[in-house]
């Protein structure tokens, strides 16, 4: 199975309530939970409240849109969230300045047929097969699974960070992903709820499109757990942090079978 981001909720802006109610239904046809706002002063607060997989705004407005998208850039918890910007004729000449800070641009009149798109390949990203996928794993990989799989997340943050700088090809992207995972359980054992989901919301995107099996470590079950748990400490939030059970904290599993052993060198 592909890996699907952790948020289904998407963030919608535009001022016109005709558009807008369209542009709700097109995301729950497509398997989205909607957020319409109304004014762009609202935009960036509804990102860091919902950590959604995208967001939209529609340029069509009196509002200053390029200091919100740039309120969006500079917040290290919503710098990664793809944004999407709605044009229209009249607005064209605003497209140089604005792509900058954005993911894409869609027509007014083609934005829902573009959403309903955009929704269907965040949520199921096609697996890819990065050159070397089918390698085993660096040395300073090996000791950062070991050191994971201990409860370690600051050591395995050390040997994932040395794998990936080691790493030149795309294929680097797995040990980012595991290591941000790991500080999110670091985060999570501190008690810090925002810190915890900035970095699940970092480290996701790099395994969510990656084989189930990934130089010999098996993501497809390590995400489903993944997922389930960033839905429980959202749901818990900062003043329930506590609550959570760390023996729920995943394992990477390796080898020809899920609960293969890897070994100190």
């Amino acid at each position: 199975m592909s890996g699907r981001l952790l948020s289904t909720a998407v963030v919608l802006h535009t001022p016109d309530p005709v558009l807008g109610e369209s542009l709700v239904e097109a995301a729950r046809r497509a398997g989205a939970e909607p957020q319409l706002v109304t004014d762009a002063a609202t935009f960036e607060p509804a990102l860091r409240r919902t950590f959604p997989m995208l967001a939209v705004i529609d340029l069509k407005s009196s509002e200053n849109w390029r200091l919100v998208l740039q309120r969006c850039r500079a917040n290290p918890q919503i710098d990664h969230t793809p944004i999407y910007a709605l044009i229209s004729p009249a607005i064209e000449e605003r497209k140089a300045t604005a792509t900058q800070d954005l993911d894409g641009l869609w027509p007014r009149a083609e934005a829902a047929d573009h959403l309903v798109r955009a929704v269907q390949r965040h949520l199921e990203p096609p697996i890819r097969y990065p050159a070397g996928w089918n390698e085993a794993v660096s040395r300073e990989a090996r000791q950062g699974i070991i050191e994971f799989n201990q409860g370690h997340y600051f050591e395995q943050h050390e040997y994932f960070e040395e794998a990936w700088k080691a790493e030149a090809r795309p294929i680097r992207d797995l040990y980012q992903g595991i290591l941000q995972i790991g500080l999110a359980f670091l985060q999570m054992e501190r008690n810090n709820w925002r810190g915890a989901i900035k970095m699940f919301q970092r480290g996701f995107p790099y395994l969510s499109d990656l084989p189930p099996v990934c130089r010999g470590i098996h993501l497809a079950p390590f995400r489903a757990s993944v997922t389930d748990i960033y839905a429980d400490v959202m749901a818990l939030g900062p003043e329930a942090m506590d609550e959570f059970d760390s023996k729920r904290l995943p394992r990477l599993e390796t080898g020809d079978h899920p609960h293969t052993p890897i070994t100190r060198l």
